[in-house]
């Protein structure tokens, strides 16, 4: 719903609006990310109103680190109580290992357990059993983070995840995707702005995040960068690989509008047409593999785009499996075109059945079809095809389904070979521009037509053998090659037409590659027992070469990098690797325990049994006609010369100018190669695949097939690959009618089965070697950073002092000298022989974001594009860019010449080793044939002499009458020692033969008890290496929990260093303040003598007060005497008072000035008041800050300490591990060192656990110091608080005191002037 009809909506509803809220789970990982706990608002409103997600996740090496006692204490439970995961054929069951104490005579490799649901006691193999995670880490992010790394704790994560719709779930390096099989609303603009310039840190698993490192990667290194995904058919990956690349279109941009959403639509809606049909697993199954190039410019944009196909399954247009239908676009065509169209098609009338078309069954099949058909219309459009090129191709279209129903038969008593049905025929001859005789010549009689055709396409025929020698071939088989051929041509004109589309004459440097090729294929698990194809063989080698190139990448060449750097590392993967599988594919392998183990015969003599991707998925075979499938039909060669030589014009321009001049070996097989300028950069494919022109002219399928995957490994070698590993998490989850299936549980099935299956999770899991992945990326080091790219990006986070200056002669002894200052532990990185190299632990991240913040403070702003000198300077740089860039493809160009040179010099001494090898090999064969001859003739001429001696002995019978009897004598004589020599040798004979069946049978009886003995040993070797691989594993995680508390000792001893100085500042800080009360002290020493002072002088003024009243008294009486004799005084004693009177007024004035003194003095007071109140209360509260400070420290070393009880448990594992090891003979004597090495390393942490419980109690006394200190401040300053106070009021007093008595020396006065 629209806002537009929301508003609507709202206005129509009345004075109420109800609005249901419902919670979106799949939107939670957006909208709240890791860290926001920690009370930063900052990045919630940075989200809110930038709508990004930069700089919010990069906390996760944060956050985390401080724990609360209850967190504490659950963590010591779970623990204790010892969580596994039974491991059984249906998936795993949550249970906890019962303690010694509950468990009694238990056998070796045993122990007990107890079921959490329904509390069974069972005693297991300890094979059978694997450690569980804490239940916060149910729904983690990347599953690197799980402390114990196995099997079911992958599958339980990703189990919890998906049932909160949480599809994505990083695993390392790798991205994990299980197919939802519904809609979410987590694809679309506002998500991708939301991750458009995030850092991998910052984002949370998403398809989205791996496009965004992609392009980041490619962006900093420059460096071409490659997306592939791999999987399971109706894994999803399709889908994933159109939602990369939507968001590299909208997050980089394109110039021009080269490659817009709209495009990127039309072109998956017409590959989905031309290139997907239907499979018994997936109803949308892409029978290609398809390489999605997008080429960006030195500014990050969009410059240019291609897509090239590969193994292209162009047979499947003719012969598919039973039940399976044709590709999209024929139903769509017949079921959507218009009736113009249609009667322009001949199409009106489509009773008759075609060969090559499996009709539809389903009603809602059809309307599919039909509202397809729309959609392929409007992507013509939006694609710029013209009207007649799309005709051309629709027309293509059309003619294969009437030669489908055409057919092909034998006429009545010849051998002549002639379509079916005629009439149908002529349909597809006119359609196709041609005659029915010349259509039927060019399927029937390819020999013939090619002679007729003598030399007028000399060029073009030059390359073409002589079809006549191919042999005799059936006629139906003739019509199958030419629909084969024209099928293979449309589509590679699609191609081209698209990438016309999308090329461009801009200057491009890098470029972003997403594969996307068809799953897994294994039918036996959709119910189709008839087995796999060839077809399917040769996607699932396709697989099994991805995953190839996976291992290398993962664990070969990180191996390889760590020797070369020497750098020590030790690994070894617990599955088998993909290459003896690959091996076998493609060259044969003289070991047959190496075949016996990937190869075993099937029920039938036709089938076998392949058991791919390290024996994870054993697919059935049918080898039922792959004679046929394995090599190309010679009929379909001669479908370009067809379209080529069309009466039409659309087509005969359409087919002549889209076909590249070079002839297509490989056409319909790798088509978007040739004939297309937009790909430039698609150069060092074009040469791989031009290289192997020598094989594939044998006609070879899988020739061509292996040559092809040659050519997309070697491309994907020389970029940056990402994967992301598609996950099915039901054998029919790539079925359009999935809902119905899955609407309720069946009766044996429960609803965790219906949610995921998880023996097929956990076959795909090991196929994948995601459990490995994880061990190697976590114990590894996976991030690299050369030594001056390092130098040159982080050297300003350490100090000015140990910068360098001036030119830099060694780049190691510099890294080392700047290491020391960041805050990066030593255990997480290694420093090679040129590099350095991270753990991922997030350590790299932490220095990127440190140096994020430094530039954002250290930024200064100039309105440099406002001078005329940066515009020369751009024009300046874009010049010596432009000499750059054609000096790097001239030395790019120099280095492929040496490197073809190097090529056709391997090549010669190969050749003459090969001509040596051959010379040898006749010489031997003639000397071996002449050595025959020899003894033929030496034989020839023993009879011949035999045969002169009897024909001389008879010459010489007459003569020697008298010695017959002798010879007679001597003949019988001879005849009887044959006799008996021939009886000697029959008996001996007869003696050998029961001494060499003797021995035979005694043979074979040991043979069968050696061969019974290895199966025994080679069983036990298993377990014992199962054992092994477990106990390693476990060993792996238990090192990994010791390095992370080895790290967290470190940040506590930071945090004691941290508070050791802050401590010391307090001691400083508490000097001063004694100094400051010592101060105050004096100062209220000098205040109490002044205060003394004063009141003396009150004193003695009030004494003086009281003498003038007396004396006032007495002159009012004076005065009143003179008043009762007034007339009797004269003017001498009048002028006296006068003159007393005067000397009063002037004492008053005195006595005034000092009370206005005393004034200013108790203001002054009242101010050194104010000031001491304010000075002590700041006092308090930096105080209390610095109590709260300590208070928190000594909670943190607290933490510290109950980690002993972890530590106790521990020690009981490796206790565990020395005895299993014990068992293993002297293949566990590495494991002994290693662990007594671990028992050092304990031995140590309880040191520093001393130590840190020594420094606890010291900080704990140190503590109780201060609070001493601050109770005596406390006390003083009341103290003096309290002497201010009684100073205060004795002014107070004072000061009523001098204003009474000037209010009475002013009554005073005013008698005085009322008297005068």
């Amino acid at each position: 719903m629209s806002r537009d009809d929301v508003i609507e909506l709202i206005r129509r509803s009345g004075d109420e609006v109800t609005l249901t809220v419902r919670p979106v789970l799949e939107l939670s990982e957006l909208t709240m990310r890791p860290g926001w706990e920690t009370g930063d608002g900052g990045r919630e409103e940075n989200l809110r109103v930038v709508g990004n997600l930069a700089r919010t996740g990069s906390v996760n090496y944060k956050h985390g680190e401080g724990r609360t006692e209850e967190q504490l204490s659950a963590e010591k439970r779970w623990q204790d109580e010892e969580h596994m995961w039974l491991m059984h054929r249906g998936g795993f069951s949550a249970a906890r290992r019962l303690r010694e104490d509950e468990a009694t005579g238990l056998p070796e490799g045993k122990l007990t357990i107890r079921l959490q649901h329904g509390g069974e006691i069972l005693q297991v193999d300890v094979e059978d059993v694997e450690k569980a995670n804490p239940l916060q880490l149910d729904r983690t992010e990347d599953m690197s983070c799980l402390p114990n790394i196995n099997e079911s704790g992958l599958l339980h994560v990703l189990r919890q995840r998906y049932a909160c719709n949480l599809v994505h779930t990083y695993a390392g390096p790798v991205m994990c995707i299980v197919n939802p099989m519904h809609p979410l609303c987590i694809y679309s603009e506002k998500v991708i702005h939301m991750l458009k310039g995030c850092k991998q840190e910052d984002m949370p698993p998403h398809v989205y995040a791996v496009a965004q490192k992609a392009y980041h990667a490619m962006v900093t290194s420059h460096r071409d960068q490659s997306v592939v995904l791999v999987g399971r058919s109706g894994s999803g990956k399709t889908t994933n690989a159109r939602h990369a690349l939507h968001y590299l279109a909208v997050a980089a941009g394109t110039v021009n509008k080269i490659l817009t959403v709209e495009k990127l639509n039309a072109i998956a809606t017409l590959m989905e047409a031309f290139g997907n049909s239907r499979t018994a697993l997936n109803t949308n199954a892409s029978r290609f593999t398809q390489l999605s190039s997008l080429d960006f410019d030195a500014a990050g944009q969009i410059a240019a785009a291609s897509i090239q196909v590969y193994m292209f399954e162009k047979a499947r247009v003719v012969r598919r499996p039973e039940g399976e239908p044709n590709f999209h676009i024929f139903y769509q065509l017949l079921a959507g075109c218009d009736s113009d169209l249609r009667r322009e098609l001949h199409l009106e009338s489509m009773e008759e059945t075609s060969l090559f078309m499996t009709p539809l069954s389903r009603v809602e099949d059809k309307q599919r079809a039909a509202l397809s058909w729309g959609r392929v219309a409007s992507a013509v459009e939006i694609l710029g095809i013209q009207e007649n090129e799309a005709k051309a191709m629709w027309c293509v279209i059309a003619a294969i389904y009437h030669l489908g129903v055409a057919g092909a038969v034998t006429g009545m008593g010849s051998t002549k070979a002639q379509f079916g049905n005629p009439a149908a025929a002529q349909r597809a001859a006119l359609l196709l521009g041609t005659s029915v005789e010349a259509l039927s010549r060019a399927i029937f009689n390819p020999g013939q037509m090619l002679s007729a055709r003598g030399s007028f396409r000399g060029t073009l025929n030059r390359n073409k053998p002589d079809l006549s020698l191919e042999g005799a071939i059936n006629p139906l088989e003739a019509l199958e090659g030419m629909v084969i051929g024209l099928y293979a041509e449309t589509f590679n004109c699609l191609l081209s037409l698209i990438n016309r589309c999308l090329s461009s004459n801009y200057r491009t440097v890098n470029s972003i590659i997403v594969v996307d090729s068809p799953g897994l294929q294994n039918p036996a698990t959709a119910g189709r027992h008839s087995g796999a194809t060839f077809e399917d063989l040769c996607h699932n080698y396709v697989q099994e070469r991805l995953q190839y190139l996976f291992h290398e990448n993962t664990f070969t060449a990180q191996m390889d990098r760590y020797a070369q750097e020497d750098i020590p590392f030790a690994f070894e993967t617990s599955s088998s690797t993909p290459e003896s599988m690959v091996n076998m594919i493609d060259k044969p392998i003289q070991s047959p325990i190496v075949i016996d183990a990937l190869v075993e015969p099937a029920r039938l003599k036709s089938q076998f049994v392949v058991h791919h991707l390290a024996g994870t998925s054993p697919v059935l075979y049918s080898a039922t006609n792959w004679l046929k499938a394995a090599r190309e039909n010679p009929v379909s060669r001669l479908a370009s010369t067809v379209l080529q030589d069309s009466q039409k014009e659309n087509i005969c321009n359409l087919f002549l100018t889209l076909r590249g001049p070079v002839p297509s070996v490989l056409s319909g097989s790798c088509v978007g190669i040739e004939g297309s300028t937009s790909l430039r950069r698609a150069s060092s494919m074009r040469r791989t695949h031009t290289t192997g022109v020598a094989g594939t002219k044998r006609r070879s399928t899988a020739l061509q097939v292996k040559f092809q995957m040659d050519g997309i490994v070697e491309t994907l070698r020389r970029t940056s690959v990402h994967y992301v590993q598609c996950i099915l998490p039901q054998h029919n989850a790539g079925l359009c009618d999935l809902k119905a299936t899955l609407s309720s549980p069946t009766k044996n099935q429960n609803a965790a089965e219906v949610v995921m299956n998880v023996p097929l999770v956990r076959r795909q899991i090991r196929g994948a070697e995601l459990v490995d992945t994880l061990r190697m990326n976590r114990q590894g080091y996976p991030d690299h950073v050369p030594f001056a790219q390092f130098r040159r990006r982080f050297e300003m986070l350490a100090p000015a002092e140990a910068r360098t200056t001036g030119a830099v002669l060694d780049e190691r002894r510099a890294v080392e000298g700047v290491m020391p200052h960041l805050d990066v532990q030593q255990s997480a990185y290694r420093l090679g022989m040129s590099m350095v190299f991270f753990r991922a632990a997030g350590a790299l991240a932490q220095l990127e974001s440190h140096r994020d913040e430094k530039l954002r403070g250290d930024t200064v702003t100039w309105p440099v594009r406002e001078w005329c000198v940066w515009k020369v300077f751009t024009k300046w740089l874009a010049r010596c860019y432009d000499v750059h860039a054609q000096r790097e493809s001239l030395r790019a160009k120099e280095a492929e010449v040496e490197d073809l040179r190097t090529r056709l010099q391997k090549t010669e001494k190969e050749r003459s080793e090969l001509k040596t090898n051959h010379d040898r090999l006749e010489a031997r064969s003639r000397y071996s044939n002449v050595s025959k001859k020899t003894q033929k003739m030496e034989m020839e001429m023993l009879e011949l002499r035999m045969l002169r001696t009897s024909v001389m002995d008879e010459d010489d019978d007459d003569d020697d009458d008298g010695d017959d009897n002798i010879y007679k004598a001597r003949f019988e004589r001879a005849v009887r020692e044959a006799e008996i020599a021939k009886k000697r040798a029959e008996k001996e004979h007869e003696e050998e033969v029961e001494q060499m069946t003797a021995v035979k049978k005694m043979l074979e009886r040991k043979l069968g008890e050696t061969v019974q003995e290895y199966e025994e040993q080679q069983q036990q070797a298993q377990s014992w290496k199962r054992k092994t691989v477990k106990l390693q594993s476990e060993f792996e995680d238990f090192q990994h929990q010791m390095e992370q508390q080895t790290t967290r000792n470190s940040q506590l001893e930071r945090k004691q260093r941290k508070f050791d100085a802050e401590l010391h500042r307090a001691q400083e800080e508490l000097a001063e303040e004694v100094q400051k009360r010592e101060r105050l002290l004096r100062e209220k020493d000098e205040i109490a003598g002044e205060s003394y002072r004063l009141e003396q002088e009150t004193r003695l003024l009030k004494e003086d007060h009281g003498a003038a009243q007396e004396k006032l008294r007495q002159l009012q009486e004076e005065i009143e005497e003179f008043e009762r004799a007034a007339h009797s005084k004269d003017d001498k004693e009048l002028l006296r008072l006068r003159r007393e009177k005067h000397d009063l007024d002037k004492k008053q004035q005195d006595q005034e000035d000092e009370l206005d003194e005393q004034a200013g003095q108790i203001q002054q007071l009242q101010q050194a008041k104010l000031r001491l109140e304010m000075e002590n209360e700041k006092l308090r509260q930096s105080h209390s800050k610095e109590l709260d400070a300590h208070e928190e420290e000594m909670e943190e070393l607290r933490t510290t300490t109950s980690k002993r009880t972890t530590i106790c448990r521990l020690k009981e594992v490796i206790d565990h591990f020395q005895a299993e090891k014990e068992n293993g003979r002297g293949t566990e004597q590495k494991a002994q060192e290693e662990v007594k090495k671990l028992q050092r390393e304990l031995r140590e942490l309880k040191e520093e656990y001393a130590n840190l419980n020594r420094k606890e109690s010291e900080a704990s006394q140190r503590k109780h110091d201060l609070e001493l200190s601050m109770e005596t401040a406390e006390a003083t300053t009341e103290q003096l608080q309290s002497d201010l106070r009684l100073a205060f009021k004795r002014i107070d007093d004072l000061q009523n005191a001098l204003e009474d008595e000037i209010m009475t020396d002013s009554d005073l006065g005013g008698n005085d002037r009322w008297h005068s």
